[in-house]
């Protein structure tokens, strides 16, 4: 189990801390700080050098400052030389737009999945029936 680790985003850490509880294992240390100017400030307080990290953290609403604070938290694990990152998203706030309905609009859940994998994040998708 010393091969991987698990950090909880702040969109629900009662489901990060009950996945680790049922995994028996400790959660990943973390801060997370918002700035009054909404900002987002993630430091990870372990090593994740040559480790799979899976990073909880759901686009709830506020969803975009929960898509950033994902964002910034697989970027320092990138930074900080993880072998692996994969974000376990249980709720993903832009799943409505994945197609276009007209000409001149975005698929969003193309691009949110397309930033994500900038930064880092393995993608794989498995929804739940």
């Amino acid at each position: 189990m010393d091969n991987f680790i698990l950090f909880a985003g702040t969109a629900n850490p009662d489901l990060a801390a009950a996945i680790a509880q049922e995994l028996n294992i400790p959660l990943g240390k973390s801060v997370v700080e918002r700035f009054p100017d909404g900002e987002v400030n993630v430091q990870l307080l372990e090593p994740v050098r040559q480790k799979t990290v899976f990073i909880l953290q759901s686009t709830a609403p506020p969803v975009n400052d929960h898509l950033v604070e994902l964002l910034a938290f697989a970027d320092a694990c990138r930074r900080a030389a993880a072998t692996q990152i994969t974000a376990i998203i249980s709720y993903f706030g832009y799943a409505r737009a994945d197609k276009r309905h007209g000409r001149r609009e975005p698929i969003t859940a193309s691009m949110v999945a397309e930033v994500l994998q900038a930064v880092g994040v393995l993608l794989r998708k498995h929804a739940l029936s």
